[in-house]
């Protein structure tokens, strides 16, 4: 690909930031008008968990042994911890939808630095390789911060839902429309056809509800959300058995 001359890239970066900038200010992040009719029910189902248990333990009537109560107790804090989740990413999605987005020139590298340092605690606990693309010298148009709130949503569900050990890799590439594809691939245990079918939906943890891992089933809403605001795309694909992908496409401006 020929390269451009750095007038020529300023030139680029200044149109791109003007067209983006005028579809922005028409469009907001549309998060929390689709989901706020569910928080307050999906936050109460916890809720009620403590509260009911809690009862149990505080009644002076109610026959409960030691292992009952230690039972109860750990709903208690099962629950307590689901509701902490749930807290978390709701106020994610109303700070995203608050927060308006300031486009500038991004340097992909140095956001892929950022989200492998913040990932990397979380991915020696379980014992997974990150592998990051040796060279990421791709210059897009974009918010860095819901750029890296995206990218960490998709990095920190590869990590969590993978098998042990096992490996996440980071790929960046452009298409045939010069459109810069990011893509994040696991060697988890994939998806069927049922759950890609919720895969986005808000609030569907396609069947890990009963699981360890924390949750609220938020985050991928959330990704593909961001993503849209930045004028991109996030699709998946995954196999049972074999793993799943995600892809960010985003437009792409020069490379250098």
């Amino acid at each position: 690909m020929a390269k451009h001359s750095k007038r020529q890239d300023t030139a680029i970066l200044e149109a791109r930031i003007a067209e983006l900038s005028a579809q922005l200010a028409i469009a907001r992040l549309p998060c929390t008008s689709q989901v706020l009719p569910r928080i307050g029910h999906e936050l109460r189902t916890p809720l009620n968990a403590i509260l009911g248990f809690s009862q149990i333990l505080a009644s002076n009537s109610l026959p409960t042994s030691d292992e009952q109560k230690k039972k109860f107790a750990g709903h208690i804090l099962k629950a307590g911890r689901h509701l902490l989740v749930l807290i978390n990413q709701t106020v994610d999605l109303l700070k995203a939808e608050a927060y308006s987005a300031t486009l500038a020139p991004v340097v992909l590298a140095e956001v892929l630095e950022k989200c492998a340092t913040i990932i990397a605690p979380l991915a020696a606990t379980r014992s997974i390789k990150m592998q990051f693309p040796v060279e990421a010298d791709f210059h897009i148009v974009s918010d860095s911060t819901r750029l890296e709130a995206a990218i960490l949503i998709l990095l920190d569900n590869a990590v969590k839902y993978n098998v042990e050990p096992g490996s996440v890799t980071v790929s960046c590439t452009l298409d045939d429309a010069h459109r810069l594809r990011i893509n994040v691939e696991d060697t988890g245990a994939g998806l069927d056809e049922v759950q890609m079918a919720g895969l986005f939906q808000p609030f569907n943890r396609l069947g890990q509800e009963a699981g360890e891992i924390e949750g609220g089933g938020i985050g991928l809403f959330l990704c593909q959300r961001l993503i849209e605001s930045l004028g991109g795309e996030l699709g998946a694909s995954s196999l049972p058995g074999v793993g799943s992908r995600f892809t960010i496409t985003l437009p792409a401006t020069a490379t250098t």
